[in-house]
């Protein structure tokens, strides 16, 4: 899946950033600004326990030295 949307957030669409072709790589770091306080819409997740290993691990990359 490309893009999508759901009926709780109809006016927004989403898009697998990953499948966009930016000069700058998958993350297209020229075109988005990327966050790492929080995981979108983690209290809509199933495995709880993956959802916070990912924000555990997405606070550690935001603090990181460049």
């Amino acid at each position: 899946m490309i893009f999508w949307t759901g009926d709780d957030r109809p006016e927004l669409i989403d898009v697998a950033v990953g499948l966009l072709a930016a000069p700058c790589g998958a993350r297209a770091d020229s075109w988005l600004k990327w966050t790492t306080s929080r995981v979108s819409f983690s209290e809509d997740a199933i495995h709880k326990a993956l959802v916070d290993s990912l924000g555990a691990g997405l606070e550690a990359w935001g603090k990181r030295e460049l």
